[in-house]
């Protein structure tokens, strides 16, 4: 992890002093599982008819001791009493001590073929499951195990290893680290010693060295751009802009500490704590941008309300005012007059309108009497004007 984490620095271009914390695991796993290593020295030991693990224990040192940095003999005090180490291997964590009693015979797997089957064969799912060749699991599709073949432990586990392996390579892994608190399994005790002796051996301290030193955050520039173009929307000109131009521009705009970031080929690179200042900054400017609008938006609803209310105002003042007119001529001797002449004025202007229609008609009775070319407009004269006088 570490150095991936510093490899993309240099592949980006960016100025780092490579830092070298000497947890280069290759050489453990070399030791391990490689040509020579403890695996295969054990599956060969397991071919040979008088080998035990002392013989196992003796060709090891034999190899590695004094040739391989990961491998050493452990002290003379501890390879006295019930539980003797006999090899050192160096791992990540420490130098960790290894017994070997008992490790042939397990690697073997000595189980009765026929009674695997039996188990395999049954018709409890449990069974069935549990008592599965390995080797079904761990082969790939398609491929069938060459008859006879023995498969040890060590032979199965390197299998699952290369499996899982290449599910990683093939997928975006996450890891979630768990810290024992105490050994007693209670709640609310924390045992400190332990708890850092867990973070030393998962990578968690050194990662955070990096994080400290490094740039752990990062972003393509057209992402960075995207997202934070709102805290300078004038510092980038309008039309097509190169993505590192305008990441350079909103930078300056934005007046960052040149130490707080680095520009890559394709991404910036950016200390902890800056994706976080800048987060604020944008939720801020955010907050101030729909603030505003909702200003705006109640602003119109207010002044629609206002007019509805004037134009209510208006109403109720003609109203008032006419409702006062009625109150005040409703006694008034000359508007009951008014009131009671005036439908005698409409019965004389019905007799001036029956006058009109009479010499209409008279007019109609001369047309008629013309020649055939006004017949048709007479007639519909005459027919209007006797509807008129019916009605």
């Amino acid at each position: 992890m570490f150095t991936l984490e510093q490899e993309e620095y240099r592949k980006e271009g960016i100025k780092w002093d490579f830092i070298d914390f000497g947890l280069d695991l290759d050489p453990t796993i070399e030791l391990i599982e490689r040509n020579m290593g403890v695996f295969a020295v054990m599956d060969e030991e397991c071919i040979m008819p008088k080998a035990t693990d002392l013989t196992f224990v003796t060709k090891l040192s034999t190899i590695h001791v004094g040739k391989h940095p990961k491998y050493s003999k452990p002290p003379a005090k501890s390879q006295l009493g019930p539980q003797p180490v006999h090899f050192q291997i160096t791992h990540y964590a420490g130098v960790v001590g290894y017994n070997v009693d008992g490790w042939l015979d397990k690697n073997k797997d000595p189980l009765n073929e026929n009674v695997v089957e039996l188990f395999v064969k049954s018709k409890e799912p449990i069974f069935s499951k549990l008592f599965e060749s390995p080797e079904v699991a761990v082969q790939a599709p398609g491929r069938r195990k060459k008859g006879g073949s023995f498969q040890t432990v060590a032979m199965i586990h390197k299998g699952a290893v290369e499996a899982l392996l290449t599910t990683l390579r093939e997928t975006t892994p996450h890891f979630i680290r768990c810290i024992l608190p105490n050994m007693k399994k209670k709640s609310g005790v924390v045992e400190a010693n332990l708890v850092l002796e867990q973070l030393k051996c998962n990578g968690v301290l050194e990662g955070m060295r990096i994080v400290r030193k490094g740039f752990p955050n990062r972003l393509m520039y057209q992402e960075f751009v995207q997202r934070y173009t709102i805290l300078a929307p004038r510092s980038i000109p309008q039309g097509f802009m190169d993505g590192m131009k305008a990441t350079e521009k909103l930078v300056e705009a934005m007046q960052l500490d040149e130490n707080s970031y680095r520009m890559g080929h394709s991404k910036i690179f950016l200390r902890c704590g800056v994706i976080g200042y800048l987060e604020d900054l944008r939720d801020q400017r955010v907050k101030t941008v729909l603030i505003g609008f909702q200003t705006l938006a109640r602003g119109w609803i207010a002044r629609k309300r206002f007019r509805k209310l004037l134009d209510l105002r208006v109403g109720v003042l003609v109203a008032q005012r006419n409702t006062r007119q009625y109150f005040i001529l409703r006694k008034w001797q000359w508007w009951r007059l008014f009131t009671k002449v005036k439908p005698l004025l409409s019965v004389s202007r019905q007799e001036e309108d029956l006058k009109e229609k009479e010499r209409e008609m008279e007019e109609a009775k001369f047309s008629r009497k013309q020649p055939r070319g006004n017949w048709t407009r007479c007639r519909k004269s005459w027919t209007s004007l006797t509807a008129r006088m019916a009605r």
